[in-house]
């Protein structure tokens, strides 16, 4: 089939209760759009770079269609996005999905047996409950925003950014002390709970940022592991750390900002 594009940002920017066989593609330039659910799609690509595309309910995909966030930001709410089959979630350098189930399954199940985030993508946790950090997948950015305790699954990787946003707690829990691996980390009004896990941040330039909220170090150790000889700062912002270590190979010069204890 062919592509049918909407700009539409009305309630219903579809008519409700077809079968689109090809690619249907929402992307306004100006607001957010409201995506129809009452309706059988196979592909669906999403590209509105001025406002959230919103999930006004539970969706389903045709078997092997493609979800695609090429550009904005996707936000399901606690709607479950149904995989018929061998579906494909793709989101592209720049996009942002959300997460807002307390699983990332409970918005994209297992259906979507192709899970592509490309370098520069952001997967962002912002269910206001108690949300479980998916460790199957391999991020890029990783964030979480709006309120509630993000905990890991399991050991974790982001190889670009995790940020660390609005009143939630990104938890490497206590029974498990998971180890989390990140480019770099920017604490942003959140609350940061290491507990004793091992925080592994391979980045370049600011691999630690804090602007506000609370880091509890507990007994953790954060490595900042040096394999170029480019600068890199680490800018705790006057909070006390456990352990911080300094490894590698590297011969590039670090700079601890922030009067940190």
């Amino acid at each position: 089939g062919g592509t049918i594009r909407t700009q539409s940002t009305s309630a219903t920017p579809l008519t409700i209760g077809k079968t689109w066989a090809g690619t249907m593609t929402y992307d306004a330039t100006t607001g957010g759009q409201t995506i129809v659910s009452a309706t059988s799609y196979n592909n669906l690509t999403f590209g509105n770079t001025s406002g959230i595309q919103t999930l006004g309910g539970a969706m389903a995909l045709s078997t092997s269609g493609t979800l695609a966030v090429s550009a904005g930001t996707f936000d399901p709410l606690a709607y479950l996005v149904t995989g018929s089959g061998s579906n494909t979630l793709s989101v592209a350098n720049g996009a942002t999905i959300r997460v807002g189930a307390s699983t990332f399954a409970g918005n994209y199940n297992s259906g979507f047996t192709t899970k592509t985030l490309t370098t520069g993508s952001t997967v962002e946790y912002s269910g206001s409950v108690t949300q479980t950090i998916d460790n199957a997948l391999t991020y890029s950015n990783l964030a979480t925003s709006s309120s509630g305790t993000k905990n890991l699954g399991g050991i974790t990787t982001a190889t670009g950014t995790i940020t660390i946003g609005g009143t939630s707690t990104l938890d490497t829990t206590s029974a498990n002390n998971y180890t989390l691996n990140a480019g770099s980390i920017t604490v942003s009004g959140g609350t940061f709970l290491p507990q004793a896990s091992t925080i592994n941040l391979t980045g370049a330039g600011t691999v630690f940022s804090y602007t506000s909220g609370t880091v509890t170090p507990g007994t953790s150790i954060i490595k900042l592991t040096d394999t170029s000889s480019g600068a890199k700062t680490f800018a705790g912002g006057g909070r006390t750390f456990n352990n911080l270590l300094i490894s590698g190979a590297g011969t590039g010069e670090y700079t601890i900002s922030g009067s940190n204890t």
